[in-house]
């Protein structure tokens, strides 16, 4: 399977297998900017918004939408880690900041901490789970 995200605020998972659409969820009001799978958990995937400022978690298997979260700015990127159930996202517009994500005792996404360290949008995030680099238009 494969994610893709777009400036038509949809979240799409295609199979490379069949070369067609599972699934399309249009809940963002927004750009999708960010999309990522869950390595600890492979019925997730998540989406991220970016003028909606929306972080949003939906269910492969039931294909509903599991959780969201206003993440008070622009998401530009998100990574999950491949060692624990902690989830990262970079973000634009308007704080410019790293923000890890847990999985609280309800069952939805809560804010750990976050970290500021670029004047200007994180437009790019990688990482191995234990260390991360970004980069951004500063």
């Amino acid at each position: 399977m494969v994610a893709t995200g777009g400036n038509d605020n949809k979240l799409h998972l295609f199979s490379l297998k069949k070369m067609e659409t599972l699934a399309q969820w249009s809940d963002h009001r927004a750009a999708v900017k960010a999309v990522g799978f869950n390595p600890s958990d492979p019925t997730i995937i998540s989406g991220g918004g970016s003028a909606d400022r929306r972080l949003r978690v939906f269910s492969l298997h039931s294909l509903q939408l599991l959780n969201e979260v206003d993440t008070g700015s622009q998401v530009c990127n998100l990574l999950y880690s491949p060692i624990s159930s902690q989830l990262l996202t970079s973000h634009g517009y308007s704080l410019n900041e790293l923000t890890l994500w847990r999985w609280g005792a309800n069952g939805h996404l809560e804010k750990e901490d976050s970290v500021m360290g670029h004047r200007r949008r994180i437009l790019y995030l990688a990482g191995n789970g234990d260390r991360v680099v970004t980069g951004a238009g500063d």
